[in-house]
């Protein structure tokens, strides 16, 4: 069975990395508001290569297909380095003319 311990927000923020050593042996640290438990904080479970457990992925699919989050996309866009998308010395003028304007 593992150990439980309750802490208040003012004692847990003040003492944050005492909590997080005690998380990391498998004490399992419930935060309280005003004596109602708000947060827990415990070691990770059993994750896949994204970090995310079985549990949490169903959940997240269940609301991406509802349409409350969108997942991240695993294709990247990879641009060309030092493509020159405006062509030179026009930057330098646009700014030139900004700063005329402000004077």
């Amino acid at each position: 069975m593992r150990e439980l311990e309750t802490v208040g927000i003012k004692a847990f923020s003040d003492q944050v990395s005492a909590y997080i050593r005690k998380a990391s042996l498998g004490i399992i640290v419930y935060i309280s508001d005003r004596g109602r438990i708000v947060a827990e904080l415990r070691t990770p479970s059993s994750s896949s290569e994204t970090g995310v457990d079985q549990s949490e992925s169903v959940l997240l699919q269940e609301m991406a297909n509802g349409g409350k989050v969108r997942l991240r996309s695993t294709i990247t866009k990879k641009f060309p380095r030092g493509a020159a998308l405006v062509p030179a010395g026009e930057v330098a003028r646009a700014l030139a003319a900004i700063r005329e304007d402000t004077k």
